[in-house]
């Protein structure tokens, strides 16, 4: 079976990359395996073709019809611009289309963030109800295309987190703080960190010794720095940058917050539930499924302080569906194998 994908993460053509080793394990199961990845910068297009003798390439969209004459299905790893293109070779060449959705495309708070947003909202919707088949990566995501009334057919299928290796943090002291809170992705406007730091303002108002640190980077960085500044916790707020090892920063949180007006998933809730640690988390990705706390965000900060007052200091992780790699990788490369063109 001949499968060709469409994307824009230009990670898969980083050997040595988690999801690079994720499309080689991919390419194991099928005969050909190429990834198409588009990017908005000077790279263009580039094809990866992966297996035994992995090699990427130059393309052009001459290498698009190549490709998707060539393949048996088609899949998208979004239902945005490459899943528009997806879609208009999958109706060319008649083809059986896999859509992947990785994010709550429908949720108000992805709606809000962006007027861009809005015009992919009705690509996506566009593109999912002529797919011949979906995966997404939480039930949330799959209750969200069923209210917009999209009736392809779906696979719940979560990306892959080595929970195992997670479970082996030890829990330690935090060497600063006696409450260590814990924030980690980009330092962008829809991770909303103001709402941590101002969680971390009610939380040291009702006299409790805590402090955050955020790890990640972005254009907001100097924009928290201020606000924590103005807010009189500059000694309390920790911005840490990019980190290679996160278990290091896990083992030392007592809560890991996770503020987002959207996710597609959310590792961070996974890792951190998965090592024991609360979670608590706007009403976003995979979070009430996987047993986060979860808060709206004019109750974020006061649902933090009530946890720091009696909340439990274990966390359970709870509906992750993979024993081991193997079994994610089997359940992927079926879900896009199995993939059928409907019947006109």
């Amino acid at each position: 079976m001949r499968v060709v994908i469409f994307s824009t993460d230009r990670n898969i053509l980083k050997p040595g990359t988690a999801v690079y080793k994720r499309q080689q394990a991919y390419a194991e199961y099928f005969e050909s395996y190429v990834v198409l990845v588009f990017s908005r910068r000077r790279h263009g297009l580039t094809a990866i073709s992966l297996g035994e003798s992995a090699h990427a390439y130059p393309a052009s969209m001459r290498t698009v019809i190549r490709e998707a004459r060539l393949a048996d299905i088609i899949s998208t790893q979004d239902p945005f611009e490459t899943g528009f293109v997806a879609w208009v070779c999958s109706f060319i060449f008649k083809k059986a289309l896999h859509v992947q959705v990785h994010t709550d495309v429908f949720g108000p708070g992805y709606k809000a963030h962006h007027f861009l947003n809005r015009i992919r909202r009705l690509v996506a919707a566009f593109v999912l109800r002529r797919a011949s088949h979906i995966r997404v990566v939480s039930e949330g995501i799959r209750e969200a295309l069923q209210r917009q009334g999209i009736k392809t057919p779906s696979t719940v299928l979560p990306i892959f987190v080595d929970v195992h290796s997670f479970e082996k943090i030890p829990r330690l002291k935090h060497p600063q703080f006696k409450i260590s809170l814990l924030a980690i992705g980009r330092l962008e406007s829809e991770k909303q960190f103001s709402l941590c730091i101002r969680a971390l303002k009610t939380i040291r108002n009702a006299h409790h010794d805590a402090g955050l640190t955020i790890i990640g980077t972005g254009s907001l960085k100097e924009r928290l720095v201020r606000e924590a500044k103005d807010a009189g916790l500059e000694r309390f707020v920790l911005l840490v940058g990019e980190q290679p090892n996160i278990k290091y920063f896990l083992a030392q949180a007592d809560l890991v917050l996770v503020s987002s007006r959207y996710e597609g998933y959310g590792m961070v809730t996974i890792e951190a539930l998965a090592a024991g640690i609360p979670v608590l988390s706007t009403p976003v990705g995979v979070g009430q499924e996987a047993g986060a706390m979860i808060a709206h965000e004019e109750e974020f900060a006061d649902a933090a302080l009530r946890w720091i007052e009696s909340g439990s200091r274990q966390a359970t992780l709870k509906n992750y569906p993979y024993a081991d790699f193997d079994e994610y990788v089997n359940r992927y490369c079926e879900d896009i194998a199995t993939t059928k063109k409907p019947v006109a």
